[in-house]
């Protein structure tokens, strides 16, 4: 009778169901499939916050296209990271009490401790702020960094870690897929995108090259870093060999490996495809550096470079590579010959005008260190400020300096410039350490993905001599890299998905 019952019971919600679909128009009934889909995503994220991060990584590039078509307060990926903070918070309490929640917290003291430093610099930098609005946005930024930071390291289920790297490798593929689109067939591209009038640079949703340039220097290292983590390893359920306790890899992990390597690959490509010089220099660095501590011989690694060099700027000079790749790299340099780096002075046309440009704006932030050395002129105001220190001619600000470091060192000055370096220090060293086998639980192998996670580093430190990459919520990804160091100098891994992510 009770398997009567309900089967009668939703045989009658199916016909209710029905009669509401026929009597809603299309409009209506798209806010009633948003509405059931927005509540059953919120009860699976309270079930499952680590859910809602991945989704909001993966949704975090999409804020510069939503701000241009949506004009929304909030973006999905702010929305989603903040409904995750809400539900882990929310099950942590509910599991004990607060403070003994906050005693079994697990972080790195100094790396906590600097990058909180960095934040309270940040913070007393609200004095000659002038701007409330965007001094607040900037060290809600850096909160963010932390929290996540905070959230991923004290993931404990390993399954858990794997769907956080699960939505790392996905959101670079949807959005270096995107960009070789838009490389090869333009995919809404404006004009002075093109490159040579055959193709168009890559920007992805990022809506400008040069980010998506950097998003994609972020991703690929860790792209990598797993797929060798993979194939290095042997698999979970590997075959046994005649006469040989140790299994071989199986054919399924062998071909999840090389699907790894084949998205570094393309996420690569993509970086090829934003021509954003930034993002190239930024990616020969990561590779330099990731090739000496990978190798445990610099000596052999520098060697192998410095060939790799010579080659390259023999092709150049024996006009092999293609010219708009040689114009690209060296089109700009004639700027800077003598040491000259005053924009009054610089020849300025369509080649060089981004260059030029950019220094412009090193040069306003240049004015605002001479005037504000120790706090500043207040976090995230350098776009206020700027109209005070612009050259002539560079009337609009670009909402930065174009380079971090003067950027952080003009609105927090001296002080927090240097929290900020200590900071990353730091944590360069410490991921070094971890991937040359260091760390307590991780032996004498090379900890793959913890050198991907080096490479992504670099490849920030290096980009943002000619940029800023904490926009578009690329900063999410900085906490969620850093927590998943922790789980490399804590934990062994020995389960089944955890060899898979053996940080």
């Amino acid at each position: 009778m009770e398997d009567l019952a309900w089967r009668w019971m939703i045989a009658m919600l199916a016909v209710a169901s029905g009669v509401v679909v026929a009597l809603l128009d299309i409009r209506q009934l798209g806010l009633l499939v948003g509405a059931i889909g927005a509540v059953a995503l919120v009860i699976l994220v309270v079930r499952l916050p680590v859910l809602g991060l991945g989704l909001a990584l993966v949704a975090a590039p999409l804020a510069p296209l939503e701000k241009e078509l949506l004009s929304i307060p909030i973006d999905s990926g702010q929305a989603l990271l903040g409904l995750t903070v809400v539900c882990f918070m929310t099950r942590e309490l509910m599991r004990k009490h607060l403070l003994a929640t906050l005693r079994n917290l697990k972080f790195d003291m100094a790396t906590l401790m600097l990058l909180g430093g960095f934040i309270a610099v940040a913070v007393v930098s609200f004095f000659p702020a002038a701007d409330f609005n965007a001094w607040v946005r900037e060290c809600l930024k850096w909160a963010e960094v932390a929290g996540v930071y905070l959230i991923v390291a004290n993931t404990r289920n390993p399954g858990a870690r794997v769907v956080i790297l699960g939505a790392i490798i996905i959101t670079g593929l949807i959005q270096g897929g995107l960009g070789l689109y838009q490389f090869a067939f333009r995919g809404g591209a404006p004009d002075h995108f093109a490159i040579s009038g055959r193709f168009f640079r890559a920007f992805g949703t990022f809506q400008q090259p040069n980010p998506f340039g950097g998003f994609m220097g972020l991703l690929w290292p860790v792209a990598a870093g797993v797929a060798m983590t993979i194939l290095a390893h042997d698999a979970p359920r590997g075959r046994q060999v005649s006469g040989d306790a140790t299994p071989t890899p199986a054919p399924w992990h062998r071909w999840l490996g090389w699907c790894f390597a084949l998205t570094a690959v393309v996420l690569l490509a993509a970086l090829v495809a934003s021509w954003s010089r930034g993002a190239w220099l930024a990616a020969g660095i990561a590779v330099t550096g990731m090739a000496i501590v990978a190798s445990r011989k610099p000596g052999r690694a520098l060697v192998a470079i410095g060939v790799v060099a010579v080659i390259l700027v023999a092709f150049n000079l024996m006009d092999y590579l293609p010219t708009s790749i040689r114009d690209r790299l060296t089109g700009f340099t004639d700027q800077f010959v003598g040491g000259e780096i005053d924009v009054r002075y610089m020849d300025l046309n369509g080649t060089t005008f981004a260059t030029i440009e950019r220094v412009a704006h090193w040069q306003a932030a240049v004015g605002m260190i001479t005037d504000h050395p120790w706090l500043g002129v207040g976090f995230g105001n350098y776009e206020i400020a700027y109209p005070l220190y612009r050259t002539l001619y560079w009337v609009n600000g670009l909402g930065h300096a174009h380079n971090y470091y003067l950027n952080i060192w003009a609105e927090t000055g001296v002080l927090g410039l240097l929290s900020y370096l200590l900071f990353w220090i730091y944590v360069i060293i410490r991921t070094a350490r971890l991937a040359i086998g260091s760390g307590r639980t991780s032996g004498r192998n090379t900890n793959w993905l913890a050198l991907g996670i080096l490479g992504a580093w670099l490849a920030l430190a290096a980009h943002n001599i000619v940029d800023d990459l904490y926009v578009a919520n690329m900063f999410l990804f900085v906490g969620v890299l850093l927590g998943l160091l922790e789980h490399g100098f804590t934990q062994k891994t020995s389960s089944r998905v955890s060899r898979l992510n053996p940080i």
